[in-house]
């Protein structure tokens, strides 16, 4: 077993042990339970272990949740609050299975007439963040008066590597990509242009001819896997500060080592190896710490 798989499960264990979800009715959904222990874990975890938040609305969702009774029999006021329940575990586990029982939610709130705008907003955005592009394509002609997001054709491959999301034909598609890191020194810049410390940093960089031009032949800049792909913005980015340009995560599990995805955050690597983070950039800067960066992969 690798180190960092052990650490990971002590980590775990440990995360487990501080909240206990005592769902002892297995056959039924206490819904205002679930959303008591939701409370619980946004205002005490995610301040003292965030590290560990998707684990606990795992857990929350094994023990409460999964192999009860049908969705059906909920009351109104209890299936709604399921709902809001599961945008929260849905969002922090990124998990597949979790947006697909969204899903049903969302499919007898439909069937009941709840024709909620946020729901169907939610649900879509659920969808980008799992990267289940065709079924975001679908509410988008469903309920084509919400005014969703357009979602570009999609060119996916079958690979095992990492890989990531690359915008072309004017925005109009997206083409998955596989990477793999050169030989020497790399840099992996977590960014978004959405995030104004990121576009902090970016003017910074374009202040620095010499470093600009080390980042623009060593290092990839990606998103963090959200439910929203703002393609405006994303081209806006790239058109102006060409030849940097931002891809999107497709999966964060294709990059184990990256364990905080705020942005922005430069990861400095040797040989695909991790040798230096540097997280956030504030209004003075971290000039000094991007230099020890990249003398210490021996860009400088």
């Amino acid at each position: 077993m690798r180190i960092s798989t052990l650490i990971l499960l002590v980590i775990a264990n440990t995360a487990f042990a501080k909240i206990q979800f005592n769902c002892n009715d297995t056959k039924n959904i206490n819904a205002k339970k679930i959303a008591e222990y939701i409370e619980i874990i946004d205002t005490q975890e995610m301040l003292s272990s965030p590290s560990t938040v998707s684990i606990h609305y795992q857990r929350l969702f094994e023990r409460c949740v999964q192999d009860r009774q049908p969705i059906k029999s909920l009351n109104n006021k209890a299936l709604d609050s399921l709902f809001r329940s599961m945008i929260s575990i849905a969002f922090y586990t990124k998990n597949k299975n979790h947006v697909d029982y969204m899903r049903s939610i969302f499919d007898e709130k439909l069937t009941r007439g709840d024709r909620n705008k946020d729901a169907i907003e939610r649900m879509h955005s659920a969808y980008i963040r799992v990267r289940q592009f065709e079924q975001a394509r679908q509410l988008e002609y469903v309920f084509s008066d919400i005014g969703l997001p357009i979602t570009p054709s999609i060119e996916l491959i079958k690979t095992h590597e990492r890989t990531l999301l690359r915008l072309a034909d004017n925005g109009k598609k997206l083409i998955q990509e596989t990477f793999s890191f050169p030989k020497g020194g790399y840099v992996v810049v977590v960014s978004s242009p959405m995030c104004g410390f990121s576009r902090r940093f970016m003017e910074w960089l374009r202040q620095q001819p010499s470093l600009f031009n080390i980042f623009a032949k060593h290092s990839i800049w990606i998103t963090p896997v959200d439910g929203y792909l703002n393609i405006e913005e994303m081209q806006k980015s790239n058109r102006r500060n060409k030849p940097i340009h931002i891809k999107y995560t497709y999966s964060s599990s294709d990059w184990p080592e990256i364990t905080y995805w705020g942005t922005p955050t430069l990861y400095f690597y040797n040989n695909g190896e991790l040798k230096k983070q540097i997280i956030g950039w504030p209004k003075e800067g971290r000039g000094q710490e991007v230099l020890a960066g990249l003398k210490e992969i021996s860009l400088l």
